[in-house]
């Protein structure tokens, strides 16, 4: 039985390691880099909504339907910019499924 336990450990021994590679970082600095340069997601709703009304009814979390059209707008330019789809329902109290369900409906 104690051959068979050696036998085992030799095969594992014997078996290709994992290496400790240091890890590329360059995409991190591109991705901060990138990040750097994006609009928040409130400059994005204000460009969509061009009214202080409309923006201040929409950080609310309102579900009129007159505003449809302006969430979907954000959602899609924000989207854009690489946020992601939680982060943008937090932005606009409304939840990532909410979200989800705006973009994947037919315009």
């Amino acid at each position: 039985m104690d051959e068979k336990i050696l036998e085992d450990e030799r095969i594992f021994e014997g078996s290709d390691r994992v290496e400790n590679k240091e890890k590329d970082t360059t995409p991190i600095k591109t991705v901060v880099a990138k990040k750097m340069n994006q609009k928040t997601l409130d400059e994005l709703l204000k460009e969509v909504t061009m009214d202080d009304e409309i923006y201040e009814a929409i950080k609310a979390g309102s579900r009129k339907r007159a505003l449809s059209s302006y969430k979907k707008a954000f959602i899609q330019s924000a989207l854009k910019e690489n946020y992601t789809m939680r982060a943008i329902g937090e932005s606009i109290s409304v939840s990532e499924v909410a979200i989800y369900k705006m973009v994947s409906k037919n315009p």
